[in-house]
C-alpha cells in the first residue's frame, strides 16, 4: 500500500502531550494494488488504542464525537456504518487480530506515529510534518518502510 497522507489531532484539551482528558487520533490515507483508498484512524487514549480502517476518513467525525452541540448517536452510527475492520489494543501491544490484515503495515505506522506526535503539542509543528513527510509516497511492502519505522 501507498501511503498518500498522514493528519494528527488531539480531541480533548488543548495539547497532546501528556496525560489528559480526551485521546489522540492519527489517521493514514493508503492506495492499496487495486488504486483503492482507504483510511486507517488510531484513536488512543491512555494505554487503550482503537483502530478502524475505512474507505472513507473518520478523522473529522472522531475527533468532533464528543463535542457538546453533536448528536453523539448519530455520529457514533456513521462511524460504525463506514468502518469495514475494527481491532483494539491495551498497553501497547500490537492487535492479534490485525496480524493477518492486509492493512498491519498501515496499523503498525500508526502506532509509531501516535506515540510521536503525543511528544509534541499540535499538528502543524515542525517535528510532525518532518515526520509525516518521511512516510508520505513510501510503500508499507517494501523493505525500508520497515527501517522508517525502526528510525521513528
Amino acid at each position: 500500500m501507498l501511503v498518500r497522507n498522514m493528519r494528527f489531532g488531539y480531541e480533548g484539551d488543548d495539547c497532546a502531550c501528556g496525560i489528559g482528558e480526551g485521546s489522540t487520533l492519527v489517521e493514514v490515507m493508503v492506495t492499496d494494488p487495486k488504486g483503492r483508498n482507504w483510511f486507517v484512524l488510531v484513536s488512543k487514549l491512555l494505554d487503550f488504542e482503537r483502530f478502524t480502517v475505512s474507505p472513507v476518513s473518520l478523522f473529522d467525525l472522531t475527533l468532533h464525537l464528543f463535542d457538546y452541540e453533536v448528536n453523539y448517536d448519530l455520529e457514533a452510527a456513521k462511524i460504525r456504518e463506514a468502518e469495514t475492520e475494527e481491532f483494539t489494543s491495551r498497553d501497547g501491544s500490537f492487535p492479534e487480530a490485525a496480524e493477518s490484515s492486509p492493512f498491519r503495515n498501515v496499523i503498525e505506522l500508526c502506532r509509531h506515529a501516535v506515540r510521536f506526535c503525543e511528544k509534541y503539542p499540535d499538528e502543524f509543528c515542525e517535528e510532525v510534518q518532518d515526520y509525516f513527510r518521511r512516510f508520505r509516497e513510501k510503500s508499507t511492502e517494501e523493505p525500508e518502510f520497515s527501517e522508517l519505522l525502526t528510525e521513528s
